[in-house]
């Protein structure tokens, strides 16, 4: 019995691990691709008047903070849902 509960915590964490990890990619593409826009996006006159390492970086981490926002937002979502019935409720809080 103890084996089974201990079985169920691991696949728990391994679940939540792998959650994590398919965000953290997810953010670090999204920011790869902002930082390539925005660098492609800086081009002016024929000069890029930004490094690309730069705006990567920027990009990227600006991308990488919302992986501990992401999770809260889900979790105030899921604690306080909105739907036709509640609307006005939730306002009047």
């Amino acid at each position: 019995m103890k084996g089974n509960m201990e079985n169920q915590q691991q696949e728990k964490w391994r679940t939540v691990f792998l959650q994590f990890l398919l965000l953290a990619v997810i953010c670090l593409l999204l920011g790869a691709i902002d930082g390539f826009r925005s660098y492609v996006g800086s081009y002016h006159n024929g000069r890029f008047w930004a490094d690309l390492t730069y705006v990567m970086r920027w990009d990227i981490s600006g991308w990488l903070i919302w992986i501990g926002f992401i999770p809260l937002i889900v979790w105030l979502s899921r604690r306080f849902p909105i739907n036709r019935n509640n609307r006005l409720e939730i306002l009047q809080i």
